[in-house]
């Protein structure tokens, strides 16, 4: 646990970026797949580990599931380098929305 504290500490964007772009790209596959069809059902999954079915479910991972792996990976790779590229770069600090457009004339009396 220390080693993740000090891994996400010191690589804190990046690791930001990565899981974001994993868990994106995870979501917008699987909601692709509530109309295609053919994604693996994360119960029977499941099931499959807990009786320990490793060839079904190795059949499963092997078989028409896996374009929407390799779409995940398409999409995580994507987004990745767009977050990289937009989101990495120092954004310079400006003044206060309330001292914008005011310029002072002197003392008040």
């Amino acid at each position: 646990m220390v080693i993740l504290g000090v891994l996400m500490y010191l690589f804190n964007r990046l690791l930001e970026i990565l899981l974001t772009s994993l868990i994106g790209s995870y979501l917008l596959v699987r909601g692709i797949s509530f109309f295609l069809k053919g994604f693996p059902d994360e119960e029977q999954l499941s099931y499959l580990y807990h009786y320990k079915e490793l060839n079904q479910i190795k059949r499963i991972f092997t078989g028409p599931a896996f374009k929407f792996f390799i779409a995940i990976a398409v999409y995580m790779i994507i987004s990745f380098i767009i977050q990289t590229f937009t989101f990495t770069k120092e954004e310079p600090k400006t003044q206060n929305s309330g001292e914008a457009g005011i310029k002072r004339r002197g003392k008040r009396k």
